[in-house]
């Protein structure tokens, strides 16, 4: 999806979903949903697997969007400005974050 086209979207999904609840359930199960699955799936692999921590799916399993939040928060400030130089770069979050998650979910 473009930048422009992602705008559009998240313009919408905030506009519409508070008063569209069809719109709200179906971001939330399509979206939000798929996402969270496919983030348990990897947690539950790399526990198994002995990459992330034995207790990492259950640190997580209420609550795996926690794991691609600061990406996110990233993705909504370019979304979101115009003023490109006050943008941090995204390359630098996305290494940041990468390495906050790998080796928050190492085993100790």
């Amino acid at each position: 999806m473009g930048e422009a086209k992602a705008r559009e979207f998240l313009r919408l999904m905030i506009g519409e979903a508070s008063r569209v609840p069809d719109l709200a359930k179906f971001y939330l199960q399509e979206i939000t949903g798929r996402g969270n699955r496919a983030l348990l799936g990897v947690l539950e692999k790399g526990a198994a697997t002995g990459e992330f921590s034995a207790d990492a799916l259950a640190r997580f399993k209420a609550m795996p969007e926690a794991l691609v939040a600061p990406i996110v928060m990233a993705a909504l400030q370019r979304l979101t400005s115009n003023h490109w130089d006050e943008v941090p770069d995204l390359e630098a979050q996305m290494a940041a974050h990468l390495d906050l998650i790998l080796n928050g979910l190492r085993p100790r």
